[in-house]
Parts: C-alpha cells; structure tokens; sequence
C-alpha cells in the first residue's frame, strides 16, 4: 500500500514535470501538497503574484515567457517546484512570464529571479525573495522575512516576524512589526515604519536611512553609514546608553537628551550620554553624512 502511494506519487510530479508546454503558452496546474511544506520558485522575467490561500494546494496559471524551454511543477508533498527554464544565450525579446501562484498559507515560499518583479501576499510560514533587477513588493506575511534584490525596490508593509532586507540600488520602504530587524544598502534610501523591536542593525554607503519605531528594554540600534544620512526617532519610553560618532564631513543632532554634542579634531563630533536607566544600546557612525537622533 505504501509502495504503491509512493509510486502514484512520483507518477503526478514526473506527469506534471514533464508535460512540456509550448513557449508563451498559457497554463492552468493544480496539485495537492502538504499542509506544512515549501514552495520553490524559479522565474528569471516578467512578473509573478504569489498569494496564500486556505486549500493545501498549489496552484499555477498565467502566461509563460515567450522563450520557455521547460516548465516544471511537481512535488514530494513536502516540497513543491515551480521553475521556468530558459534557454541558455541569446534569446527573443520578451515581457517574461506573467503567473499567478497561489500556496497554502502555512507553507514557505523561496523565489529566485533576475529581471523578475514579484508581489506576494498571506504567507505565514516565512519567505525567501532574491531577484536581481526586479521590484519585490510584500504584504501580510510572518515568521521569518528575507528579501533581497540588487537594483529594485523592495516594499513591505502589514508584516510580523524576523526580517532582513537588503538592497545595493533600490529604495527599501518597510512598514513592519519585527523584533530583529537587519538593513543593509548601498546607494537606495531607507524607510522604516517598526512597532516594538529588540534589535535593529543597517549599514548603507550613499543610501539614506530613515526610521520611526519603539526599542524594548534591554535592545540595541547599531547603523554605520559612509555618505547617507541616519535619522531615528524613537517613541515610547526609551531606556539607552548612546554613542554616536561623525567623520570630517558629517555632523550629529540630539534631541533625545540635554546633552551636547563635543567636537573634536579634526572637524568630527561625536556624542555620549545615557536616556532613562541606559540599559539598552544605541550606536550610530557616519564619515560624511548626518546623524539624527530624535524622541517623540
């Protein structure tokens, strides 16, 4: 019995895996998976809308990229693969593929792409998103967050769990309620709307860096800048030791305490001074740029 469970098994992923479709053409899949599983995905263009649902299904439909060379769907139950292969060189142009995929809420989703824009939604399980050129736009998803894209933008809001967020030319907007938090850019600007945190860490080259939130008793706020700015307004009961440091072309404003910021030689400035009972931590240098530090 269990043999022949496994055999249907493998029957419906070799059957979906190897039912070649035509490149451009238009597909409509569905197969049954785990409650519990992951789902990866692979596109390298167009856009793909990834969406959690009720069912412990995964879907498939829309349109694939004009140049396909294979598409595969197929699944072990615990983990499912979606992968729109290209042919390698030169190739037509294309808008890329243009899919709709839906999973289960409770599965995790891992995406990887090069000129793929992606908008998921309704995932409980925690995501994975690297794309090279394209947008990542995110809504609605816990556990862990993890998204990475080198020149597009990343966009998340009405999200909770553990993230990471990383960007070398594009903008990163962040609207999410996180106890970790790490940020790391090199020329796109950075907004970050946080509830509560524990610890907050973001380093940027040109980029400028901007957030508003609450840190917890006992948290930290590390960012290292070269040339962008930092500016962080904490709300709520702060309680921290501060250190801040700026280079010859940056300059320091602290509006969290009466304490003055001290000049030194040559040209920088730097900041050291206690907020409530000191015992969290908040640490912030720049070369070039400015530092903020501001309260309600």
């Amino acid at each position: 019995m269990r043999y022949n469970t496994l055999l249907k098994t493998i029957l419906i992923a070799t059957m979906v895996s190897l039912g070649l479709v035509h490149a451009g053409e238009k597909i409509d899949k569905t197969i049954d998976v785990q409650a519990n599983g992951n789902v990866e995905i692979s596109n390298v263009r167009g856009i793909v809308r990834i969406e959690g649902w009720d069912k412990n299904q995964v879907s498939v439909s829309g349109e694939l990229d004009d140049n396909t060379k294979e598409f595969i769907f197929e699944t072990n139950n615990s983990t499912t693969v979606i992968k729109v292969e290209l042919p390698r060189g030169r190739m037509d142009r294309s808008d890329g593929s243009n899919l709709i995929i839906r999973v289960p809420h409770t599965n995790s989703v891992d995406f990887s792409g090069v000129s793929s824009d992606v908008v998921i939604t309704d995932i409980e399980a925690g995501i994975n998103i690297r794309t090279v050129s394209g947008d990542v736009t995110a809504a609605n998803i816990a556990s862990k967050i993890h998204l990475n894209s080198v020149s597009g933008d990343i966009d998340i809001k009405d999200s909770t769990g553990n993230a990471r967020l990383a960007s070398v030319s594009g903008d990163i907007d962040a609207k999410i309620d996180s106890d970790e938090i790490e940020v790391s850019l090199v020329s796109g600007d950075t907004i970050l709307h946080l509830g509560e945190f524990t610890k907050l860490e973001g380093s940027t080259v040109n980029g400028d860096i901007w957030m508003k939130g609450t840190q917890k008793d006992g948290g930290q706020t590390k960012f290292s800048s070269v040339n962008g700015d930092v500016e962080l307004k904490y709300t709520g009961t702060l309680n921290a030791t501060i250190k801040a440091k700026s280079g010859p072309g940056g300059d320091i404003t602290n509006k969290l305490t009466s304490t003055r910021v001290e000049e030194i030689f040559p040209n920088q400035q730097k900041l050291g001074c206690t907020v409530g009972n000191g015992d969290g931590r908040i640490s912030v240098s720049t070369v070039n740029g400015s530092i903020k530090l501001l309260g309600d």
